[in-house]
């Protein structure tokens, strides 16, 4: 639906809240509940047409369980009366939990998605009709999703139409599947959104007058948003429901995604990987499952398709592997290089990898002879953030093309050295020439050689930054 909602029928997607249920009004719907309004504004309040049932509202979330059950599409507009309270007793409704309350219910149920978004803007957009005591008003709502409507998209939606730099969405989460967005606002609009089993559930308040305490209500959708997440007689457990961030929102409903790059051609294929620590679950993230890049090594040279492949089984739930500390770990990747003008493969080999951080390959002549190399990068970073950290860089490694052989040999930086020729060194944040001769040479004090050969570029910078390239003569 919500590839239809940015096609004009996006919106009515991502609305949606969860309300728990536990329990169920019986069916005393038809007793009278004797509301603290009088006739007159009881009549004002229920003037809208449609059929009207009540509720205590402290059953009401079993009730639009059960209404609610084989329903595609149903919105449900509720009004909630605090009994035995007037005009004059706005004081003493501050102290009254707005459970202890009657809901009035009326529902609205559609046979397609087109009527019930038609219906659901027209409410949005329409302006209460409730006497000024003692009324709450909510709506709640349900929507079948399609196979497009994306979580990711649902909460980026929501965010743009109803979040603020203040006030957020905010999503969570407590199994693999289901989740809830909240978005608690004092003194706006307080909403629950919970997709459970492909079906989004709302609720959220749309009026809140002065007698019934902000505080109340707020708390009748937020335990609803909890219940439903989690189900039946878990309200608790899922208060403890982990924060979702896009990334992890993503890989609910996705199987795969591919990003490609420029300069050089390449392309990445991620899928949904769980990390693991202490044998517990902390979440999804995206693992690099193949690469491919397609470069020349000089021109009018060598024109090669390199292509990396995962190599240890991945289950259809997700690998799971323990990133130490949340920093990223390696593991062993099959690299396939061929000829792109032949299709001859010339090269076959394991390497090194960061399973996920998927650009981590960049192409430079290394070892002066003309042709293009490759530096592997070793990262390590917090939380999938890529930061090369300087205690880690020496893992960093070097496949040296050969051009006689027509392969590429793996190198280290030391190796690199010895073989008589000078390499160029990225500068990283942090860097220093000390730390870079201890790095190449095993000696800080030779960071003069460093200094001497890179005379010219450092008397422009004031200051070592990152990004610099410096050469690393040879020992």
């Amino acid at each position: 639906m919500y590839k239809r909602a940015f096609q004009k029928r996006v919106e009515i997607a991502a609305l949606l809240a969860g309300l728990t249920l536990s329990g169920g009004c019986g069916q005393d719907s038809g007793q009278s509940m004797q509301p603290g309004l009088s006739e007159k504004e009881t009549a004002q309040a229920l003037s809208d047409t449609g059929d009207w049932q009540q509720c205590p509202a402290g059953q009401l979330t079993d009730y639009l369980e059960e209404e609610g059950t084989g329903r595609s599409y149903a919105y449900a507009r509720i009004l909630i009366a605090v009994d035995g309270l007037g005009q004059d007793s706005i004081d003493r409704a501050k102290a009254v939990d707005v459970r202890e309350g009657t809901a009035y219910i009326s529902w609205q149920a559609f046979q397609t998605a087109e009527e019930f978004e038609t219906y659901y803007f027209a409410q949005e957009l329409a302006d209460s009709q409730l006497p000024q005591e003692c009324v709450a008003e909510l709506a709640y709502y349900q929507y079948q999703l399609e196979e497009d409507d994306y979580a990711v998209d649902i909460y980026r939606y929501l965010n743009a139409r109803y979040g603020s730099r203040e006030v957020p969405i905010q999503a969570s989460s407590s199994d693999e599947k289901s989740y809830r967005l909240s978005q608690l606002n004092p003194t706006l609009v307080t909403r629950e959104l919970a997709v459970r089993d492909r079906v989004l559930y709302g609720l959220e308040q749309r009026d809140a007058l002065e007698c019934v305490l902000q505080e109340p209500v707020k708390e009748l959708i937020l335990n609803f948003g909890r219940q439903k997440l989690q189900g039946r007689g878990n309200a608790g457990w899922a208060q403890r429901a982990t924060p979702l961030s896009e990334e992890e929102l993503y890989w609910i409903d996705h199987e795969e995604r591919i990003t490609t790059f420029k300069d050089p051609d390449r392309c990445f294929t991620e899928v949904g990987a769980v990390e693991m620590n202490f044998g517990m679950r902390w979440g999804r993230f995206a693992m690099l499952k193949e690469a491919d890049y397609h470069v020349v090594l000089q021109e009018g040279g060598p024109a090669l398709d390199i292509h990396f492949a995962f190599q240890k089984e991945i289950p259809e739930d997700g690998f799971e592997t323990r990133l130490y500390n949340r920093l990223c770990m390696s593991e062993p990747y099959e690299m396939r290089v061929t000829d792109q003008d032949t299709g001859e493969l010339l090269q076959k080999m394991v390497v090194e990898m960061s399973i996920e951080v998927p650009d981590m390959i960049t192409f430079a002549d290394y070892d002066g002879d003309g042709y293009l190399d490759m530096k592997v990068d070793m990262p390590t970073h917090w939380n999938g953030k890529r930061a090369v950290v300087d205690e880690f860089s020496w893992m960093d490694y070097y496949l040296i093309w050969e051009p006689d052989e027509g392969v590429f040999v793996h190198r280290d930086k030391r190796e690199i050295q010895q073989q008589g020729e000078s390499v160029m060194y990225d500068v990283q944040p942090g860097d220093t020439l000390w730390e870079i001769a201890e790095r190449f040479y095993g000696m800080g004090a030779r960071y003069t050689k460093i200094e001497a050969a890179n005379a010219e570029l450092l008397s422009e910078n004031k200051y070592l930054m990152p990004g610099v390239v410096l050469e690393i003569p040879a020992q």
